[in-house]
């Protein structure tokens, strides 16, 4: 059976508490059938090669001109085109 898909969204990728506890989170799910893919609505932070070396997708819906909607729709482009089962 193929890896469930679980795609995390954060503000950003910034040393803080929540994003702690998302690499706890895969750290202990590491031997699991998961895949993690971590979305960041802002493409700043320290997490962001962590998360890589960590073996997740990383990606950036930032948009740039600081649109909320230009964001929702790569967020939604990203859903249409992988086969995510859980969003975090």
């Amino acid at each position: 059976m193929p890896p469930v898909l679980i795609l995390h969204l954060m503000n950003g990728f910034a040393n803080a508490s929540i994003g702690n506890i998302v690499k706890r989170i895969i750290k202990g799910m590491e031997d699991q059938e998961y895949r993690w893919a971590i979305g960041g609505l802002s493409p700043e932070g320290e997490l962001y090669e962590d998360y890589r070396q960590m073996g997740a997708e990383v990606l950036d819906f930032s948009s740039g001109d600081h649109s909320s909607r230009k964001s929702i729709q790569m967020v939604r482009r990203y859903l249409q085109d992988h086969p995510v089962q859980i969003i975090h």
